[in-house]
C-alpha cells in the first residue's frame, strides 16, 4: 500500500483525525493523506496537529475561481475565503516536504473559468491540480444533471487551458472522462488510473458497527457501464465505462472506438 487517505463526506469534522493519522503513520504506511474541503486548514494550530500526527499531502477541493462561482456550487456561504486560507497555510509547508494537491469537478458553471483558476492555484504554490468530471450515481436527484457538462465540451475546455500555460503541462491531470474521449490531449495530462480501496463504517450491521472494504472495481461496476462500440475500442481494457447517469443525459452519440 503506497498510501493511505482520510476521504469521504469531510474528515476535518471528526474529533480523532489527529490520532487516526497518527495510528497511520505508526504502522508503517509511507504516506498518509488527506482529501478535504481545506476549510478547517484555515486555522494553522489544527493543520499543525495534523502534521506532527504524520501527515504529508493535502489534497483541497476548490471549484472555482472566485467566491460567487466556488459558494455557488458548495452553497456553503464564507467557504471560499476559507478553503483559501487552508490552502495558503498548506503552501507554506511544502519546503519542508509536505505536498499540496487540488481537485476540481468540473460543471457547466467553473468550465469556462479553468485557465483563471489554474492560474491562480498555481501563484498559491499547488504542486498538482486534478480536474474531474462529475462522478454520479444513478438517475442522481436535485437538478445535477443540469451541471453536467458533455465530455467533448470538458476536452475542449482543458485543452485550451493546457495551450495557454504550457507550463502546467505535467502538473494538471483531467480524470474520470474516457479514454477515449481523451483522444489528442498531451498523454502528460490525461489523468491516471488508481488501485484503492475504500473503507467505511457500516453501522446496520449485525452485532454492532462493522468496516466495509470497496474496491475501485466494485464502485465502477455499480456505477459505469460500456456502450456496444466499447466492444470495438482499443482501450476496453483499461476503460471503467461510462456513469450510467451521463448515458441517460447525454447518450452514446459522442462515444467512439479507438482503433
Amino acid at each position: 500500500v503506497e498510501e493511505v487517505c482520510f476521504t469521504s463526506g469531510e474528515p476535518t469534522m471528526r474529533p480523532e483525525l489527529g490520532l487516526l493519522v497518527r495510528w497511520a503513520r505508526e504502522s508503517g504506511c509511507a504516506r498518509v493523506s488527506l482529501m478535504t474541503n481545506g476549510r478547517r486548514l484555515a486555522y494553522a494550530p489544527y493543520l499543525a496537529s495534523l502534521v506532527d500526527a504524520g501527515l504529508r499531502r493535502v489534497y483541497v477541493s476548490i471549484h472555482g475561481d472566485h467566491r460567487a462561482l466556488h459558494e455557488g456550487l458548495t452553497r456553503a456561504p464564507g467557504s471560499f475565503e476559507q478553503t483559501v486560507a487552508g490552502l495558503r497555510n498548506v503552501a507554506k509547508l511544502v519546503s519542508g516536504g509536505m505536498e499540496l494537491h487540488t481537485t476540481t469537478v468540473l460543471t457547466t458553471r467553473n468550465l469556462g473559468r479553468l485557465c483563471e483558476l489554474r492560474e491562480q492555484l498555481e501563484q498559491m504554490g499547488v504542486g498538482q491540480a486534478v480536474f474531474t468530471a462529475m462522478q454520479l450515481a444513478p438517475r442522481p436527484e436535485g437538478g445535477v444533471s443540469g451541471l453536467m457538462p458533455r465530455y467533448r465540451e470538458i476536452r475542449e475546455a482543458f485543452a485550451r487551458m493546457i495551450a495557454a500555460m504550457p507550463g502546467a503541462r505535467g502538473s494538471t491531470f483531467l480524470v474520470d472522462v474516457p479514454l477515449c474521449m481523451t483522444e489528442g490531449l498531451d498523454d502528460a495530462t490525461r489523468g491516471f488510473v488508481e488501485r484503492r480501496v475504500h473503507y467505511e463504517a457500516d453501522r446496520s450491521a449485525q452485532g454492532g458497527e462493522a468496516i466495509d472494504a470497496v474496491s475501485t472495481g466494485d464502485l465502477d461496476r455499480a456505477f459505469r457501464v460500456h456502450g456496444p462500440q466499447c466492444a470495438r475500442c482499443g482501450y476496453v481494457a483499461q476503460c471503467p465505462g461510462v456513469y450510467r447517469a451521463y448515458v441517460e443525459a447525454w447518450g452514446w452519440e459522442e462515444i467512439e472506438p479507438v482503433r
